[in-house]
């Protein structure tokens, strides 16, 4: 129900009037196309969150937020203390200006990581949430363990991908979208050549095949771990490890390129840490059909470019995948399922 009636209050903002940046007015188009079907999405997201909890005096962490949409429908739905984290501050910014539109006030907006995120952010937290954050970590069982710090007792990390390895259509789109990432390149160099520049500046003696192989075989790592692994094999002749899948990050950055992750691995790793840890699908929210051509506005790439037909076809065949996720058991209904989450409880 609130869902909805926040979907309204979002249907009237005119991306315009938000006089952010292209990147959050961008992210904001693409969500406000089709309201009804992300707020149904992220209201299943926040149920599973919540389950159990009273929302009063209740304490939520929006992390990664992107578009704020889920923190405002947390903050919309009741709960108390709710607070949006991500590492830009162009995409902080336009949460904030949209949630002065909306009348709805977040009550704190920050810039940060994971990795900083006891410098920034001294609250603790009931609950830890986010969609479409944990692919591009560059370190999720650290980000687990780091979100974790900052939980009340019997406090819920849940974090959501559509960057499903299980789909197998999901899966061959993403393994293109990180070729692209690696050798073509977008509105940056490729991934590759950012790598080779970063091994030729610092180590100029290093032959240029040497240098092409170190590259390859340092996809996936941002600029300390190349370099650390470069000295290596200066000192020792140790090549790094060959990768094991086609993920891919920015090499300065780390931010990871759609990360097609080991969702199961990842359970089983935090099970020491974590009270309990376990592995959920999602479904496909029913709302009627309508082609959002938005995600092409920039970027043109295969996501971009297939993702809204895809949409189109999940929302047709919706009731029937649906069942098919209900009745099947966790590891076969993950193959048709839209997404996958990871839920811990501390």
């Amino acid at each position: 129900h609130k869902a909805l009636e926040l979907k309204y209050i979002l249907r009237d903002i005119n991306p315009e009037d938000l006089e952010a940046s292209d990147l959050y007015t961008d992210y904001f188009r693409f969500y406000h196309k089709d309201l009804d079907y992300i707020l149904k999405r992220y209201s299943y997201l926040l149920s599973k969150t919540l389950e159990g909890k009273e929302r009063k005096d209740l304490a939520l962490l929006d992390f990664g937020g992107g578009t704020g949409f889920l923190a405002l429908l947390g903050k919309y739905c009741g709960i108390s203390t709710v607070i949006y984290m991500d590492i830009s501050p162009e995409m902080c910014a336009g949460v904030k200006r949209l949630s002065e539109l909306c009348n709805i006030n977040l009550d704190d907006y920050i810039v940060g990581s994971y990795e900083n995120i006891k410098e920034v952010c001294p609250c603790r937290f009931d609950a830890i949430a986010n969609y479409d954050v944990l692919e591009h970590l560059y370190d999720p069982i650290v980000a687990f363990k780091k979100l974790g710090e900052l939980l009340n007792k019997d406090g819920i990390i849940l974090m959501a991908s559509s960057a499903n390895k299980y789909n197998p259509l999901i899966n061959s789109i993403y393994k293109k979208y990180h070729h692209m990432c690696e050798y073509k390149g977008g509105n940056t160099s490729s991934f590759f050549n950012i790598r080779i520049k970063l091994i030729k500046e610092s180590f100029a003696d290093i032959k240029e095949n040497e240098i092409k192989l170190l590259a390859l075989r340092t996809r996936g790592k941002r600029r300390e771990d190349i370099l650390k692994a470069v000295r290596l094999y200066k000192n020792t002749g140790e090549l790094p490890a060959l990768p094991n899948n086609t993920n891919t990050c920015d090499p300065i950055t780390g931010n990871g390129s759609e990360n097609l992750l080991n969702a199961f691995w990842i359970v089983q790793a935090l099970r020491r840490r974590f009270r309990s840890s376990e592995v959920g699908t999602g479904y496909f929210p029913i709302t009627r059909l309508m082609l959002n051509r938005a995600g092409m506005i920039r970027n043109n790439n295969i996501i971009n470019n297939t993702y809204p037909y895809l949409l189109l076809l999940a929302k047709f065949f919706a009731p029937l995948l649906n069942l098919l996720i209900y009745i099947l058991p966790l590891r076969i209904r993950i193959v048709f399922s839209p997404y996958y989450f990871i839920k811990v409880s501390k």
